[in-house]
């Protein structure tokens, strides 16, 4: 918790990371901008769409320790944390497994040859 401050509070730090969080958002953005085909690449376009938004807000003076005291982030840490985790968790795990459609076409290919 003592890093989260540090960095909130450090404009230079934070500048930093914004921009890296911006870049990291608009090349989620560019590459990967679905809305539609299930929950998982809409979720992603969602999240990177969030990022570059986070990295612009940076670029506003106060407005991260703004939202740092909003978000009541020191009092909620562990659930978003939480939260942070169960989305890590499950894009991974979607991420990873291979679809149904995928694995039939492959077997399909592999038969009729």
């Amino acid at each position: 918790m003592e890093i989260e401050n540090t960095v909130v509070h450090n404009e230079a730090m934070l500048y930093i990371g914004g921009i890296f969080t911006m870049a990291g958002g608009l090349a989620i953005v560019i590459g990967h901008n679905r809305w539609s085909g299930g929950a998982l690449p809409v979720t992603i376009t969602l999240l990177g769409w969030l990022m570059f938004i986070e990295g612009l807000l940076v670029a506003v003076p106060g407005a991260t320790a703004g939202l740092w005291d909003y978000f009541a982030y020191e009092r909620l840490y562990y659930l978003y944390v939480a939260i942070a985790l169960a989305l890590g968790v499950w894009l991974t795990y979607a991420g990873f497994r291979q679809a149904p459609a995928a694995r039939d076409r492959r077997e399909r290919t592999r038969v009729a040859a």
